[in-house]
């Protein structure tokens, strides 16, 4: 086992196309083995800018944080048209963040046009699909979402426990198990239920020329 599927260096770097599966951390003692069974990314330069563009992030593992990525660093990482589903980690079954203690620097995550669906994160209660931890509050880790879907992760989509205030969603649908589909405009602050129904599954898609358009 080699723990993870993609280990990215110091730097900036660019995947395109790629779909990353099956990647298992799971060392027992290791923490640069028990995170991020799909990329581990752990970039001590400030500054960095990590594109991840038209990727599959599916069925990868983490015995602690970060099923499909773990990431400790310090600047940019940005998704565009991925897709993440059936990864599983303690924390983070997606993704999840880190700033880097040792660079005085904010860190984001960028997340455009993503779809998340069925993400499991083992720890109860405050578990979720994406998360960020930060070191300093003068310098936050930063989760932004635009025009994604999240639907179907447990015990829930995301959480700001260790970061609070620093998740925003714009024009992003999640999907309750039996509530509907509900649509946030203003970063989370207020959601609207635009659809009845169960749609925990995933069964929703946006429009690609015009996110205002869902299909369900």
């Amino acid at each position: 086992n080699v723990y993870h599927i993609i280990t990215m260096p110091i730097g900036n770097s660019r995947l395109d196309g790629l779909i990353i599966e099956s990647g298992n951390a799971d060392h027992l003692t290791d923490i640069d083995k028990n995170r991020g069974g799909g990329i581990f990314i752990s970039n001590p330069s400030s500054g960095s800018d990590n594109v991840m563009t038209n990727c599959v992030f599916r069925n990868n593992r983490a015995a602690e944080n970060g099923g499909a990525i773990y990431a400790e660093a310090a600047g940019v990482i940005t998704f565009s048209q991925c897709v993440f589903y059936s990864n599983i980690a303690l924390r983070g079954a997606a993704s999840f963040i880190k700033m880097n203690g040792l660079n005085a620097n904010a860190f984001d995550q960028n997340l455009y046009n993503v779809t998340a669906l069925n993400n499991t994160a083992t720890f109860p209660t405050v578990g979720s699909a994406f998360e960020a931890e930060e070191v300093s509050s003068s310098f936050p880790a930063r989760i932004n979402f635009y025009n994604s879907i999240l639907a179907g992760n447990l015990p829930q989509n995301y959480s700001d426990i260790s970061n609070p205030g620093h998740i925003m969603l714009n024009h992003t649908y999640a999907a309750s198990s039996n509530s509907g589909i509900f649509k946030t405009s203003n970063g989370g602050t207020t959601w609207t239920n635009v659809q009845s129904g169960n749609f925990s599954k995933g069964n929703i898609r946006l429009r690609p020329s015009d996110p205002t358009t869902v299909y369900a």
